[in-house]
């Protein structure tokens, strides 16, 4: 053989009619290829067909090459299981191969045969580890429908080894963007529904519809009270519902029409529930507002913050009732002020609008104590919220109460500002209003952290800063907060 490469077994020590091995199943120099072994149920307890010329055993260099009899640590206890159509095909099983000897892959079948009298078979140098099948994990071996007999097909099993499949609504928005990345990363198929045609999306948000595409399936022209939301929802074989969608324009005037915002937050929400049941769904996500009644840490009791919380108070609570008459799962994410790359009319959209003007930011009500939530750490959390519900197995209800940032807004903007000073080169000073008038709850926040333990949130403000930079590179700050 060339130098390097390894070379391939001595004719003289294979039996007549068994052709040469390849050199990538070798191992490594004085190193044992194969022997004579049962092999263990759990390496060929999944179905389907195996690669062609079997699983070569073979290890890299210096690694031992015999199996270890038994289990290995962590992996279930199988009883023997042959896979259809291997039964018969080499003869004698793997419980009833008499005597010593080495084995290695059937050069014209699945699995191996005997090299009668070689006890021992070692690798030249240069031999590099072959694939082979990985052990059975306890954690899918659990979601089997029963015991694994011999012969027995693992249907509950496999139906287990796909990714659940999510149903988005309101994947348009600056937190449902987000969500959909977040579901998408936790390794969620997601499909996302949208109310209008492709080229109807304009500005920020049409940004958004386009980055989507990078984290879900996007269905246009599909509004919750359609036809074709409700043939998706029924056929897609969705596991969760993720109803995110809601009604906002104006939802800060102190006129919203609580009546209005309710009934077309509900417009086809039932029908679209029950469709999704029947197609297996196992749980819906309905998303809250940390300004409902009874939310924001002031105890069940407290008043809701505007007519806007009020409204989704009462779609969240039809949609549990919607819920529970269809047997599904409830979850409820309350959200309290999400900021982060995307946004738009917030509070850090008028704070960046005046520093790149030359101007101080200013902060009309700095006394109030609120709960900023990083948008990337907050949509984990709802992807959390959703392995929760489908692991619960049965129906239940949960809530989640994603908490970030915690202080008075005058804090908070005296943190933007000291983020964005040295990453943008600008002044970013403050002018803070002297508050004596609070028409809101001074606090209102959630009470789950959702930032891991010592963050500090350098790669978050690098890619938030850098986003109002764009902007404003581009003319696009120009708008009202």
């Amino acid at each position: 053989p060339r130098a390097g490469r390894a070379g391939s077994l001595c004719p003289a020590v294979l039996p007549p009619g068994l052709r040469r091995r390849r050199p990538s199943l070798l191992a490594g120099p004085d190193q044992p290829v194969a022997e004579h072994r049962r092999i263990h149920p759990s390496g060929h307890a999944l179905p389907g067909r195996a690669l062609r010329r079997g699983q070569a055993g073979a290890c890299g260099a210096g690694a031992d090459l015999r199996r270890r009899r038994g289990p290995q640590a962590g992996q279930p206890h199988l009883p023997p299981v042959d896979r259809r159509g291997t039964e018969r095909r080499n003869g004698a099983g793997p419980s009833d191969r008499p005597g010593p000897g080495a084995w290695l892959p059937d050069p014209g079948g699945r699995h191996r045969r005997p090299l009668r009298d070689r006890p021992l078979l070692r690798a030249r140098e240069g031999g590099r580890r072959a694939l082979e099948r990985p052990g059975l994990r306890h954690r899918l071996a659990g979601r089997a429908p029963g015991d694994v007999g011999p012969r027995r097909h693992l249907a509950g099993l496999q139906a287990h080894l796909t990714m659940a499949r999510i149903l988005l609504t309101g994947a348009s928005s600056f937190t449902g963007l987000w969500i959909a990345e977040a579901l998408a990363a936790a390794g969620y198929e997601v499909v996302a529904p949208l109310t209008r045609d492709a080229d109807a999306y304009p500005g920020l948000r049409g940004e958004r519809v386009a980055r989507l595409a990078g984290s879900a399936a996007r269905v246009f022209a599909a509004p919750l009270d359609s036809d074709q939301f409700r043939d998706l929802a029924r056929t897609g074989r969705f596991d969760v519902f993720a109803h995110h969608a809601a009604d906002i324009p104006g939802y800060r005037s102190p006129d919203y029409d609580v009546a209005a915002g309710v009934a077309r937050n509900l417009e086809g929400a039932d029908a679209a529930v029950r469709a999704a049941a029947a197609g297996g769904c196992r749980a819906l996500i309905s998303t809250a507002t940390v300004f409902e009644p009874g939310e924001g840490g002031e105890g069940p009791d407290a008043p809701a913050v505007s007519p806007y919380g009020l409204s989704k108070s009462l779609t969240g609570q039809a949609l549990a009732g919607f819920a529970a008459d269809a047997g599904l799962a409830f979850g409820r994410f309350v959200i309290a002020n999400p900021f982060g790359v995307l946004e738009e009319g917030r509070m850090g959209w008028s704070l960046f609008q005046a520093w790149f003007r030359g101007e101080p930011g200013r902060v009309l009500t700095p006394a109030y104590v609120r709960d900023n939530q990083p948008v990337p750490d907050l949509a984990a959390a709802y992807a959390r919220l959703a392995e929760r519900l489908l692991a619960a197995g049965e129906p239940v209800k949960l809530n989640a109460r994603p908490s970030g940032l915690v202080g008075t807004q005058g804090d908070f903007a005296r943190r933007l500002a000291a983020e964005a000073a040295p990453r943008l080169g600008l002044a970013c000073d403050l002018v803070l209003n002297d508050q004596v008038d609070f028409p809101e709850p001074r606090v209102r926040v959630n009470d789950e952290p959702c930032l891991p333990p010592g963050w500090t949130g350098g790669a978050f403000f690098d890619a938030y800063c850098a986003y109002y930079a764009r902007l404003a590179a581009e003319g696009r700050l120009a708008g009202p907060a």
